[in-house]
């Protein structure tokens, strides 16, 4: 059924360019017919930009992000207890040890790849990844704001066993659309953060949630380099 006008590669990199939204103009016909965003790093980054963009804005992650703080009690940074919403300080939920752009990368591969017969969209790339987060596979630890700002810059190690949410899980599912550079990146800060935490970094007293075993999980990731190097 063609819900949309007619794409090129011509026209997706002009609109790319403009950046207008994506799912205000068109909706894609099949994965397969734009499978060569794969081939294409800056159009691939910035299709993975704005579904970012879409699933940060959407109502669905925000209503998510208010239960953990409401519900769940996510709602203090985990590096300062005394930060907390009671302290009118914006407490963020930081997405680790995957970013929320490479998760959206990683679904962005898994529908081109895996479903190249089904429709494909910024719309529903963004459905996806909220809706893994409502699945609860998605790493997630609540931050204040400049301690987030911190994480981002890689200047804090995080406890591996402190994230919200299944991400050994995740790894599982997703395993065959992780690139090789990303699983050693992971591993580097897995390492980085087994050297530097301490008992002085285990400030807070939470319940965790997911018992995600750093050993375990680095293990898993040390198999899937291995396996990705000897099928290059």
């Amino acid at each position: 059924m063609n819900s949309g006008p007619t794409i090129t590669k011509q026209k997706l990199n002009i609109i790319m360019k403009k950046k207008v939204n994506l799912v205000k103009e068109f909706f894609f016909e099949k994965a397969e017919d734009y499978s060569f965003f794969l081939e294409e790093p800056e159009l691939l980054e910035n299709f993975i930009t704005k579904c970012v963009t879409l699933a940060r804005r959407s109502i669905e992650l925000k209503y998510f992000i208010r239960y953990l703080k409401e519900e769940v009690n996510l709602n203090s940074c985990y590096f300062f207890e005394n930060i907390s919403l009671t302290e009118n300080v914006e407490i963020e939920m930081h997405h680790y040890p995957f970013s929320l752009f490479d998760i959206t990368e990683i679904i962005v591969r898994d529908l081109l790849i895996n479903k190249p017969k089904e429709s494909f969209s910024s719309f529903l790339v963004a459905s996806t990844v909220v809706k893994l987060h409502y699945e609860k596979l998605i790493g997630l630890i609540p931050l204040s704001k400049t301690v987030h700002q911190l994480a981002h810059a890689g200047k804090l190690s995080i406890p591996f066993n402190s994230i919200f949410g299944n991400v050994d899980k995740f790894l599982i599912k997703y395993k065959s659309f992780i690139d090789i550079d990303k699983l050693k990146q992971i591993e580097k800060i897995l390492n980085e953060s087994n050297k530097t935490i301490n008992e002085n970094n285990k400030i807070l007293n939470k319940k965790i949630l997911y018992n995600n075993d750093q050993v375990e999980f680095k293990n898993k990731i040390l198999k899937m380099i291995e396996e990705k190097e000897v099928n290059k």
